[in-house]
């Protein structure tokens, strides 16, 4: 993370994003200046071929990045979720929820997120969780689904009993219309080796 100045303008650059690849966003707090700054890139693109993209649930999944209020919320906290490297419990300074955070850290979790591979020859998609069951006993919840186009296969993140999580293991998911079989596997889905930058992968669908 960086702050840099653009034309006057105060920005601060993250190696963030809603992909795996290597990219990065732009923040300002001037928010009247959002417009120009936008067409200011574009124009500065133009030579590399620059061009507006949009959200890819495929894309986000395949990295195991997850999506606040949709794979996490208030009910789970940063361990339970993968992102326990993110909370410093060895900072000397003081902080509402530290002794919490800490104690929290040393348990057990009751359930945890796990990536989800779905045996379905349908495009899977969802707008709201789907029951994971063990027999007829639900274990959790898949939280986010799509079809892989780069795995070839449904792909989805879900929150399980920690003692269903081994990888390898198989339950049954309710869609909507179908029951399907899913497994338990390792995320992220695909390494940052494996990723396509945005640019080549859109030379490789649109060429076809």
């Amino acid at each position: 993370m960086e702050k840099l100045k653009f034309k006057d303008i105060n920005l601060i650059i993250s190696r963030t994003g809603w992909s795996g690849e290597l990219g990065y966003e732009i923040y300002l707090s001037e928010f009247d200046k959002g417009t120009y700054l936008f067409n200011q890139i574009l124009e500065a693109g133009k030579e590399f071929s620059i061009s507006v993209g949009a959200v890819n649930q495929a894309r986000r999944i395949e990295s195991g990045i997850l999506s606040w209020g949709v794979d996490m919320s208030q009910n789970e906290n940063p361990f339970q979720v993968g992102l326990g490297r993110l909370v410093e419990t060895e900072t000397r300074d003081n902080f509402i929820g530290k002794k919490a955070i800490i104690e929290l850290s040393k348990l057990k979790q009751k359930k945890i997120l796990v990536g989800m591979k779905l045996n379905s020859k349908n495009f899977l998609t969802n707008e709201t969780s789907w029951n994971i069951k063990n027999d007829s006993m639900i274990i959790g919840k898949l939280t986010s689904v799509s079809f892989s186009p780069r795995l070839k296969y449904n792909i989805g993140l879900g929150i399980i009993d920690t003692n269903y999580s081994k990888i390898g293991s198989k339950f049954i998911v309710e869609a909507y219309d179908e029951l399907v079989e899913a497994e338990v596997v390792p995320l992220p889905f695909m390494d940052k080796k494996q990723m396509v930058n945005a640019k080549e992968l859109a030379k490789k669908f649109y060429s076809n």
